[in-house]
């Protein structure tokens, strides 16, 4: 649920407490990236620990939701996908524990942080009747 709260919330949350549409889009993606990037750069040298803090066990992680979409559609389903489902951040340490190259993670996880702010900032901007700000 938190995936899905992240992105959508922050916008029209930051537009509600008086800041620009631009201003809460940056914000938001700006920290769902400095998330991924710490949870793959910190947790590529303990997988191990990360998983078992986060996850529990592997096990379950195999046979979770998450696990289903990364081995059908790899790391840019958890890119553009995982995101909406658990978080970026989650998404990262997911992609982490099924094995995936780091830098690969990190590149779809930002591709899709991005994508999905443009969303969310568009949705707000156009779909909300807010007038443009200058």
């Amino acid at each position: 649920m938190t995936g899905s709260v992240e992105l959508w919330l922050a916008i029209p949350l930051g537009i509600k407490l008086g800041l620009t549409p631009w201003e809460t889009a940056l914000a938001s993606a700006m920290g769902a990236i400095v998330g991924v990037l710490v949870i793959c750069l910190v947790g590529a040298a303990g997988r191990a620990v990360l998983v078992n803090r986060i996850f529990g066990h592997r096990e379950a992680v195999m046979q979770s939701r998450s696990a289903r979409l990364f081995h059908a559609y790899g790391a840019p389903g958890l890119g553009m996908i995982g995101i909406l489902l658990v978080g970026a951040p989650l998404s990262g340490a997911l992609g982490l524990v099924m094995g995936a190259q780091v830098d690969r993670i990190i590149k779809w996880l930002l591709l899709g942080i991005l994508f999905w702010s443009a969303v969310a900032f568009s949705i707000a901007q156009f779909g909300f009747g807010t007038p443009p700000h200058g």
